[in-house]
C-alpha cells in the first residue's frame, strides 16, 4: 500500500470509529467462488453482510445429492460462532479484507496499541476483536496485520508461528509426558516435560500448541 493509499485508509478507519458506520453491501468488496473450492481454514467469507472466519470444515458427500462442506464460522464483528453447510457448487461470496502490516507495542487495560511500520502512526484496538490476544509480546516488536472491512478495523492476524520464553513451568497440570507451561506473553499451553522455565519455544499461534525448542536454545 503506498502512502496516498494509506492515508486514506487510515482516515476511513478513524471516521469509522468515531461514527461506528454500519456495513453496506454497496461498499463491500467481495469475491465468488464456489464454496467446494473456496471455503476451507482461514477463509472470510460474508453472511447477511457482515465478514466470518471459516475456522473448520468437514467435507463429504450426500450420496447422489453431490458434495457439501459443513464449516464452523466465527463472525468477525462480534465473535459469535455457528455452523453452516454449504453444497460444493454453492456460490459463496468471500471477503477482500484489507491486511496493513502493524507492529505490536504495549498493552494499556483492554486496549492494544500497535504502530504502522513505516509511518509510525499508532492505532488502538480492543481486546475483544483480537483472536489469540494472550499471544501478543510487549517489547518484542512483534509483527501483526491490522484486518479492516469497509474500513473498520476487525481484527488482528498475528504471525501463524513465534518463538516465545517459557517464564513458568506446572508440573501439578502433567499428563502424557507434558505439564503446563506459561509463556512471556501470557498464554498458557501444555509443552513436552522436557521444556523448562528460560527455554525458547517455537508455538503454532492459531492453533496455540507447541511445535519445538526454538533453534539455538
Amino acid at each position: 500500500m503506498n502512502v496516498c493509499n494509506f492515508q486514506a485508509f487510515r482516515t476511513i478507519v478513524k471516521s469509522a470509529h468515531s461514527w461506528n458506520l454500519p456495513y453496506s453491501l454497496s461498499l463491500m468488496s467481495t469475491i465468488k467462488e464456489r464454496a467446494g473450492k473456496g471455503v476451507k481454514p482461514g477463509a472470510a467469507i460474508v453472511i447477511d453482510n457482515f465478514p466470518h472466519r471459516v475456522t473448520k470444515i468437514t467435507q463429504g458427500k450426500r450420496g447422489k445429492g453431490g458434495g457439501f462442506v459443513r464449516a464452523m464460522l466465527k463472525n468477525l464483528t462480534n465473535g459469535s460462532c455457528f455452523e453452516k453447510t454449504f453444497t460444493s457448487d454453492e456460490i459463496v461470496e468471500f471477503a477482500d479484507l484489507e491486511k496493513v502490516k502493524y507492529k505490536y507495542i504495549y498493552r494499556s487495560s483492554d486496549n492494544f496499541t500497535f504502530m504502522h511500520h513505516e509511518t509510525f502512526e499508532e492505532m488502538q484496538v480492543q481486546k475483544d476483536i483480537i483472536e489469540h490476544w494472550d499471544f501478543l509480546v510487549d517489547s518484542e516488536d512483534m509483527e501483526v496485520k491490522l484486518l479492516s472491512f469497509n474500513g473498520r478495523v476487525i481484527g488482528v492476524e498475528l504471525p501463524n508461528t513465534y518463538d516465545y520464553e517459557v517464564v513458568k513451568v506446572n508440573t501439578d497440570k502433567s499428563s502424557a509426558g507434558q505439564h503446563s507451561a506459561t509463556l512471556n506473553s501470557g498464554a498458557e499451553l501444555m509443552v513436552p516435560s522436557f521444556i523448562a522455565e528460560g527455554s525458547r519455544v517455537k508455538v503454532n499461534v492459531h492453533e496455540r500448541a507447541y511445535l519445538e525448542k526454538a533453534q539455538g536454545r
